[in-house]
């Protein structure tokens, strides 16, 4: 059963690790920053489920473990191995396994205590917390156990828990399905506790019917687990308790220092009789700084229970994720510029840096130098330029020329308040970057072109000059069909396509044989060490949503562009300028390299510095260090 909710939640990989002096089994998917999942009692990696389709869908990378003593992980057999000096220890091998530094953490009951221990101890490796049902609470003057047995007495759930084997021999009472349903479908706010002389097992009642948001099949995904390990290494964080509070005196008074969030239902275990009083208080303010709290309609298990609703969206996920956006990631907008809906990914604060992809990529080109420069002080803006991606993609051709996407860039500028901005871009991104340089000079404060030079006006259009230099079947001429490059290509899964354009190993001008199409002549090399399977996908994933025509117009528009740029005809780039190109780029050889060593190119672009660095076409994902080292080089420089 677990297999087949594995395959409808899509492709999920699961790691054994070695952390802490046991194995962590920790299931993984997506891409961008990383969340990691915590779960609670009784429950496993597999709790998570919705969130994990949700944030991955969403741009960000999951890390869901099971927690020592629960489903795949270890289960050390001394309750004094379940500390939360223990867990966190686990929590920050994980990390390192995955060599992430810092991340966002989400926990539910016993991982919400988890996150917040990993926030108190290592707020260096924390971004921020979403806690979901439990609130931090003070180290009090006694240990828990006095505690709830003085609030709630011997027959509290958590005072029965703590004699070793006793709440085992209650469960054992009932199949294991039974005691997951007793405890997941909990639908009061009553704190649990027992009568007198009763195991709160026995205590515990099973709905009449299932509630909507789990099925039968999903409980039996847990049972069959806990079948398998049994629920002492679960029960086994309830009897550590005491332990954790003697170890944690030198936290006594000591506060969460990272951004938090608190979702708590508002039929959430003794919420009314006991959490609501601390949680609207003064106290926990004073503990967590600015903390977000947020009330919904649910019971415990909030992030199951309110996954999804008719419109199919995920309140809780969608919080998640909206918060995180707040915490100095990445943020993700669609504004109106020019006629059009334009994706833009920002993060970062300090002088804004616009970066534009080429074909066929996306914003998601740049991860790697979003990544440095935003932590050398920058702020990023990011597009899907009109035709890719998140952004509109008008159906006609004559849509896509520079003086369109010129006009879509100073949109952008205007819409962020940004007068004048330094320009990095990539194969197309760099002709606009050009192009927004020449139309517009008091927009941009310097560029770096990755690739492409700043070619003259030629006398002849573009298709003409390219169809006289290489023939009908260079890729470009190819191109210029509506309708013929995306009939071919559809012969392929889009995986392929990408890989056939992003994996180009060599410096050759793409050109076919007579009567081959230049994706059929395209080779699909063997993957690189400077991009993966995963990454690939994301490219590949959005294609297929998408398409390649908006991409392919810009081919299309070249001759238009030309025609509408005569104006322009010997004019020069007057702003600081850096070209960065690969030694092995797609025709440097053959074309572009007399071009970029001639006095034409310095007379055109007289403010230019030139580095040629061995690499190909993708540089800057191929170098992404060195590419990215050039441009803040480049970039500090002008500030």
């Amino acid at each position: 059963m677990e297999m087949e909710w594995m395959k409808k939640m899509g492709e999920i990989t699961h790691h054994t690790i070695k952390t802490n002096g046991i194995s962590m089994h920790v299931a993984e998917k997506g891409d961008g920053p990383v969340v990691l999942l915590l779960h609670g009692f009784p429950e496993l990696w597999f709790s998570w489920r919705h969130q994990i389709t949700h944030l991955s869908n969403h741009g960000y990378r999951v890390l869901a473990p099971d927690l020592r003593g629960y489903g795949d992980s270890d289960s050390p057999s001394s309750p004094s191995s379940y500390t939360f000096f223990h867990i966190v220890g686990d929590l920050i091998g994980l990390l390192d396994h995955f060599n992430q530094q810092q991340v966002f953490v989400v926990g539910h009951d016993w991982g919400a205590t988890a996150a917040w221990h990993l926030s108190l101890f290592r707020p260096d490796r924390v971004k921020g917390i979403v806690s979901l049902g439990i609130p931090f609470f003070p180290r009090y003057p006694i240990n828990p156990t006095h505690l709830f047995t003085k609030s709630f007495g011997d027959d509290f759930y958590i005072s029965q828990f703590q004699e070793l084997g006793r709440a085992e021999r209650a469960f054992a009472t009932y199949d294991c399905l039974t005691v997951i349903k007793k405890f997941l479908l909990i639908n009061v706010g009553d704190v649990l506790v027992a009568p007198p002389g009763m195991e709160i097992i026995d205590h515990l009642q099973i709905p009449s019917s299932l509630p909507p948001w789990i099925t039968e099949d999903e409980l039996q995904v847990y049972a069959d687990k806990f079948q398998e390990t049994g629920f002492t290494g679960a029960l086994n964080h309830y009897r550590a308790m005491d332990l954790t509070w003697e170890l944690e005196a030198p936290w006594q008074g000591a506060k969460i220092k990272v951004p938090s969030k608190l979702i708590i239902g508002d039929e959430d275990i003794g919420f009314q009789s006991w959490t609501k009083e601390y949680v609207e208080g003064d106290v926990m303010k004073e503990l967590i700084p600015g903390v977000e709290v947020v009330m919904m309609e649910g019971h415990h298990f909030i992030q199951q229970e309110k996954h999804q609703e008719e419109t199919n969206v995920s309140p809780v996920t969608d919080m998640e994720m909206e918060w995180m956006k707040k915490m100095g990631e990445i943020t993700h907008h669609t504004i109106k510029t020019n006629g059009i809906s334009i994706h833009v990914a920002e993060k970062g604060q300090g002088p804004v840096v616009l970066l534009l992809h080429g074909f066929p990529e996306l914003w998601f080109s740049w991860h790697h130098q979003i990544t440095h420069l935003t932590n050398q002080g920058y702020r990023v803006l990011a597009l899907d330029l009109r035709g890719y991606g998140d952004s509109d993609s008008p159906p006609s051709p004559s849509s896509y020329t520079f003086f369109h996407i010129v006009g879509d860039l100073i949109g952008v500028l205007d819409h962020f308040n940004q007068q004048q901005v330094f320009v990095v871009g990539h194969d197309w991104g760099a002709h606009a970057a050009w192009h927004l340089s020449l139309f517009r000079p008091d927009r941009v404060k310097g560029i770096v072109a990755l690739g492409i030079p700043l070619f003259p006006r030629s006398p002849i259009s573009p298709t003409q000059l390219f169809t006289k230099s290489f023939g009908d079947n260079l890729y470009i001429s190819q191109f210029q069909e509506s309708g013929r490059a995306e009939r071919a290509f559809a012969k392929y899964d889009c995986l392929t396509v990408i890989k056939k354009f992003l994996l180009i190993n060599h410096g050759d001008v793409p050109v076919a044989p007579p009567g081959i199409e230049i994706i059929d002549h395209m080779e699909t090399p063997s993957l690189p060490p400077w991009i993966t399977e995963d990454e690939l996908q994301a490219y590949a994933d959005k294609f297929q949503e998408t398409g390649f025509t908006g991409g392919l117009n810009y081919y299309r528009a070249m001759d238009l562009t030309w025609e509408l740029e005569a104006p322009w005809q010997g004019a020069k780039i007057k702003v600081p300028s850096k070209l960065i190109i690969g030694d092995e780029d797609i025709g440097f050889e053959s074309w572009t390299k007399e071009f970029v060593e001639s006095d034409v190119m310095k007379e055109l672009i007289p403010d230019i510095e030139v580095v040629m660095i061995k690499g190909h076409h993708f540089i800057h994902q191929e170098k992404p260090q060195q590419v990215s080292d050039h441009i803040l080089s480049f970039l500090h420089k002008l500030a």
